[in-house]
Formats: structure tokens, sequence, C-alpha cells
């Protein structure tokens, strides 16, 4: 039976040890959802990387500092669409009179 793109995902994070293959593996979490959002426009790109670092652990038990550098030259593509998006964090808070009044 054949793992989806998810479970390799999951199992590439699980065996992405040190700074670049824990780099490379966040990348390819926020590949997906960027794909996702685009309608799976970038799945067929992002699968053969993906399946280049599964080769990987395959052969060493572990994502090597080596293939996730080659990972992410391979995922460049994304750079531009990447940064096309904006992020915008608003907070809210919420202080309860009562609350406060009986820690005093």
């Amino acid at each position: 039976m054949a793992m989806s793109t998810t479970d390799k995902l999951a199992l590439i994070k699980s065996k992405a040890q040190g700074y670049y293959a824990s780099r490379t593996a966040s990348q390819l979490g926020y590949a997906l959802k960027l794909s996702a959002v685009a309608g799976g426009k970038y799945d067929k790109k992002i699968e053969p990387v993906i399946d280049f670092l599964i080769d990987d652990i395959t052969a060493n038990e572990t994502v090597t500092s080596g293939a996730a550098k080659d990972a992410e030259k391979k995922l460049e593509f994304m750079s531009k669409p990447a940064k096309e998006l904006s992020v915008i964090c608003v907070s809210h808070a919420h202080i309860d009179m009562n609350w406060s009044a009986t820690c005093s």
C-alpha cells in the first residue's frame, strides 16, 4: 500500500534531525499548504522532492543534511509564490474585571 503525501511528510518530519533537515521538512509543509491554497497547482512538482527525501530515509534511516540541501534547491521554484503572500496577525485580549479584583 502506497503512503499518502501526508504520511510521507510526517515520516520526513520524524526523521529530520539537525538544522537543514528540520528546515527542509518545514519548507515542505509550507509548500504543500501553499499548493493547497492554489488548488494543488504545485503538487506534481513537490511530490518528487518528497519522494527524494523518502529515498534518503530508506538508505540512511534519517534525512541527511546533503539530501536536505538538495531538496531545498529542488524547491526553489516555490520561492516567488511563497513571497507573494503576507501574514497579518491580529490579537485580542480580554481582561475580566471580576477575576482581577479577586487577585488583589
